[in-house]
């Protein structure tokens, strides 16, 4: 047996796909600015990626008919009667 029986392709091997569309990118900061970034993160309890996308205003503005998950605001409407 000197052939090996291990490794290359096989159907339905590998990482199976998570449905996230993400890319990575890379940023060169000076060893305070990242400690600073990672900090101000931290403290939002964010990731950094988040919070950069947060910070830059990545994320696509809400539809102005959109509406909120809920309309109440999560409180019970009986909460408010007085």
């Amino acid at each position: 047996m000197s052939e090996r029986n291990w490794g290359g392709f096989r159907i339905g091997s590998g990482r199976k796909a998570t449905g996230r569309s993400t890319t990575c990118v890379t940023l060169r900061l000076t060893k305070d600015e990242a400690t600073t970034l990672k900090n101000r993160a931290a403290s939002l309890d964010m990731t950094v990626s988040r919070f950069v996308a947060e910070v830059l205003h990545l994320s696509p503005p809400k539809k102005a008919n959109e509406l909120p998950e809920s309309l109440t605001g999560n409180i019970r409407l009986s909460d408010r009667i007085v």
